[in-house]
């Protein structure tokens, strides 16, 4: 039985450390998509003020998607 004890502890301690890294990379992906989302959409944005073809239609599209929120 004590070695039991001994294991489940070690184990509960991996566990929360799996957890912390797990929410910590979840985040971090999270972050990272979403800059490279923002990079995309202020590109077109550009695109689309600059007045290449179809560029409008595109950023029409994204824009309320990125609008700014009022807090």
């Amino acid at each position: 039985m004590e070695a039991w004890s001994r294991l489940m502890s070690v184990l509960r301690h991996i566990k929360q450390l799996y957890d912390a890294l797990d929410d910590n990379t979840t985040m971090q992906v999270g972050a990272k998509s979403y800059m490279a989302a923002v990079s995309y959409y202020n590109s077109v944005k550009y695109t689309a003020r600059s007045g290449i073809p179809g560029a409008k239609a595109v950023y029409e599209d994204l824009k309320n998607r990125f609008a700014k929120k009022n807090r």
